[in-house]
């Protein structure tokens, strides 16, 4: 895993952009008290990203997607407690502006609302860098560390089934890669040991 959770750029990547369908997975420990990027896409002021998005003292899972006229928010009503290990896991259809996020925490689907609705056109990822533990604060327009510890991330071009992410929970812990569903796999990151 990684500690501290460092900014890990990896520029433009072709094989995630214009995902439709996407499923983003991720075994997280959150350790501090702000709002955390676990993965931001940044291009010309649109700012993707699925993050840990603090409310007093506790956090939860949230993903914000650029569309062209109107961004998309979504959140977990789950409270992600600090020093705990979670699983997180979100799915998204972009092909209609109606088709909200979907969470699972620890394998389990978890109730969302929609905080922010997108409208127009989905605005893919064709022109934006990808950054792991890190990204722009949207709110303050400042750098936003994890402040935490992250491992296993994954990026699907599909929607993986209730099934299969519970399967990747109950697996356990620091999961090889070969464990993972590979149909649609597009990205993977297992983490760092210190």
């Amino acid at each position: 895993y990684v500690t501290p959770a460092p900014n890990i750029n990896y520029g433009v990547l072709p094989i995630v952009a214009n995902l439709t369908q996407m499923t983003i997975v991720a075994r997280i420990y959150k350790v501090d008290l702000a709002f955390a990027h676990l993965l931001a896409w940044n291009s010309n002021g649109v700012r993707n990203n699925f993050a840990i998005n603090r409310s007093g003292s506790s956090f939860s899972a949230y993903l914000r997607l650029g569309w062209t006229t109107g961004t998309g928010v979504w959140q977990t009503g789950f409270v992600l407690n600090p020093s705990t290990w979670y699983d997180v896991a979100v799915t998204i259809d972009s092909s209609s502006s109606s088709n909200d996020g979907v969470f699972y925490i620890d394998g389990s689907l978890v109730a969302s609302s929609e905080t922010s609705a997108p409208s127009g056109d989905y605005d893919d990822f064709s022109k934006d860098t990808l950054t792991i533990g890190g990204g722009i604060n949207t709110s303050s327009l400042s750098y936003s560390g994890f402040g935490g510890k992250f491992e296993n991330i994954a990026i699907y071009n599909r929607i993986l089934t209730p099934t299969e992410i519970s399967t990747i929970h109950n697996s356990g812990t620091r999961l090889p890669f070969a464990s993972y569903p590979m149909n649609g796999l597009k990205f993977f990151f297992g983490g760092m040991d210190n």
